[in-house]
């Protein structure tokens, strides 16, 4: 399959017009890539579906440095859109009678623990799918840079839980759903990958998704991207098959398509088996919210989009994105899939999709402008270094005028945002180091230099000012 702009207008009024025309598209396609360009995005995939036809796919800019097109067959990581497809094999297997959403995890992993023993005994497998089941979120980030592509990776990962105290509430956390992974495999006796390859990608005609980065490769893998003061920095993308089942499945656009018209369709997929009705309403019910507006169900939540209920999940890895918006009352679905990665990278992307979501909608798109709230720290983290060098070398050229108590003021400063930065920010993230170098490095290294910068000024001020105030004292 090429790049196509417009393809399958199967669905014609009595008159033999179009349903949706050229322009709808052309529209849509000019706010796509005007916000990919925003974003610093080389390249990226959009799909449309409506009832059981894919109206609209677009490949934008460029597979790789050797400026291979992405088309509507290229593969990209998926990142955490993965978790509606391991919902969805749960439910198929809660269907057929080998899985109960309401009995205990540890009744097929029966080594599964947190912390806290008598917790962990009462976790169900619907709390891990509703992300309610007390596994913490900075938890789910540890591995998420993780090169491990054993067979028992999922497993390692899982099993760390057992010194993770639980928390209480919604906590959405990578690690439920690679618990859920090994759920399909113990209930199934089948390994995820070939589950997944059999009773879903198979019965959809997804013959672009894949389970091994290897596989995906051959078949054309993007390249991912960093993006660093806005311009993009090839960057190899972990291959963590521990984590698979929560955010590491890769496909292609045209293969999204065939997952979204199984999603607005009731599981029909036209020349193929598709899924079972019934998992795929299930998937569609509300479990209860999680935040004002938007609720939580079975691999997505459920907000409105100009008051249009649609289903909504994002992902990202260090080094792709994508989100899938469904509108299973309307019969509309959109994906975009991308190659790279920055905090506007993802602010781009995301309201980029949601934009095509509008328009597929009939709905008009909406101005996008990064917030300040969002530009703000951003500027601020990476002007950090070059302040404090600039205040380094104004305070070196006066110190004798500052005073020895003084310097020693600004040197314990130094050394507070040093300690504050380096032992700090990955607790206010969530998250740990590793993970916030692979998925902002920029930003990362900023904080990083910052902080060491400030620890060796506060002694190399101390010195100085010690170094002057000597001869005085003599």
């Amino acid at each position: 399959m090429t790049i196509r702009t417009a393809t399958c207008f199967a669905a014609l009024l009595a008159g033999g017009a179009p349903l949706w025309g050229q322009d709808r598209f052309a529209a849509m396609d000019s706010a796509v890539q005007a916000a990919l360009a925003r974003g610093g995005v080389p390249g990226a995939a959009l799909v449309v579906v409506r009832g059981d036809q894919v109206v609209h796919v677009r490949g934008f800019g460029r597979a790789d440095d050797t400026g291979r097109p992405v088309t509507a067959d290229t593969p990209f990581y998926l990142g955490s859109t993965t978790k509606s497809f391991t919902a969805l094999a749960v439910l198929q297997l809660v269907q057929a009678h080998q899985v109960d959403l309401d009995a205990p995890v540890q009744r097929y992993l029966p080594w599964f623990t947190l912390a806290d023993s008598a917790v962990s005994r009462a976790i169900t497998v619907r709390q891990l799918l509703l992300h309610r089941g007390g596994v913490p979120g900075r938890a789910g980030e540890y591995f998420l840079s993780d090169e491990d592509t054993s067979a028992a990776a999922a497993e390692r990962h899982v099993r760390w839980l057992a010194g993770a105290k639980p928390v209480s509430g919604f906590s959405y956390s990578n690690l439920s759903y690679t618990a859920l992974g090994l759920i399909v495999e113990a209930a199934s006796g089948m390994p995820y990958a070939a589950y997944l390859r059999t009773h879903v990608f198979e019965p959809l005609g997804m013959r672009h998704t894949h389970t091994e980065r290897a596989d995906a490769e051959r078949d054309g893998l993007a390249q991912g991207y960093s993006v660093v003061l806005g311009r993009p920095v090839a960057y190899r993308q972990p291959a963590d098959r521990g984590d698979l089942a929560a955010g590491y499945l890769m496909s292609s656009a045209g293969d999204i398509g065939q997952y979204l018209i199984a999603q607005v369709s009731g599981g029909r997929v036209p020349g193929h088996p598709g899924l079972s009705p019934a998992v795929v309403r299930e998937m569609h019910q509300s479990r209860g919210p999680i935040v004002p507006d938007r609720d939580i169900s079975f691999g997505f939540s459920i907000t409105t989009l100009d008051s249009v209920r649609i289903l909504d999940i994002s992902g990202s890895v260090p080094a792709y994105l994508s989100r899938f918006v469904i509108a299973p009352d309307s019969g509309v679905g959109v994906a975009l899939l991308a190659n790279a990665n920055s905090v506007m990278a993802d602010f781009y992307v995301m309201e980029a999709a949601l934009n095509a979501a509008r328009m597929a909608l009939g709905k008009r798109a909406v101005p996008v402008e990064a917030p300040l709230v969002l530009v703000v720290p951003v500027v601020v983290i990476l002007g950090l270094p070059v302040a404090q060098l600039a205040t380094a070398w104004w305070t070196a050229r006066r110190l004798r005028v500052l005073g020895t108590r003084r310097a020693g003021l600004w040197a314990a400063v130094n050394a507070a945002w040093g300690l504050l930065v380096l032992l700090g920010a990955p607790f206010l993230f969530q998250t740990y180091w590793p993970t916030m170098r692979a998925y902002q490095p920029g930003l990362t290294w900023a904080l990083i230099v910052s902080g060491w910068f400030a620890l060796v000024w506060a002694v190399v001020r101390t010195f100085l000012a010690t170094r002057r105030r000597a001869p005085a004292s003599a």
